[in-house]
């Protein structure tokens, strides 16, 4: 399955004036996740899902990414690849720890917090 995601295309970034601080949550964890900031985007955010769907909510600037509570076999074919606009400063958040996670967070102003555990993971970032 792949599932694109990309909310409130009516009002973009730009033309909402001052900008809040993106906040993006994996609830249940993550693995096979590409993050990279975007430029071209005009939107918060945009994802594309293969492997079983999470849910995904948004709330203001908060993304909310959660995966099933019983994935015995399905994380394996799970695939993220979130896209985020680098306009905005962004908080990642990643609850119950990440497997696989490559992060091009260069163009990206941002927080990253992993709890829970992590392995194979590659963070990018300007310093």
């Amino acid at each position: 399955m792949n599932a694109v995601i990309d909310h409130d295309k009516s009002r973009s970034v730009a033309e909402s004036g001052a900008v809040a601080p993106g906040r993006l949550e994996f609830v249940r964890g993550a693995s096979n996740v590409t993050i990279a900031g975007d430029p071209s985007l005009t939107d918060l955010y945009s994802a594309q899902f293969g492997g079983p769907a999470p849910d995904v909510r948004r709330v203001g600037s908060d993304v909310l990414i959660e995966y099933p509570r019983l994935m015995l076999f399905g994380w394996t074919r799970a695939q993220a690849r979130i896209g985020l606009n680098p306009a905005v400063p962004w908080r990642i958040e990643i609850r119950r720890g990440v497997s696989r996670l490559v992060a091009d967070l260069r163009k990206v102003d941002l927080l990253l917090d992993i709890r829970g555990g992590a392995s194979r993971v590659t963070v990018d970032q300007e310093g």
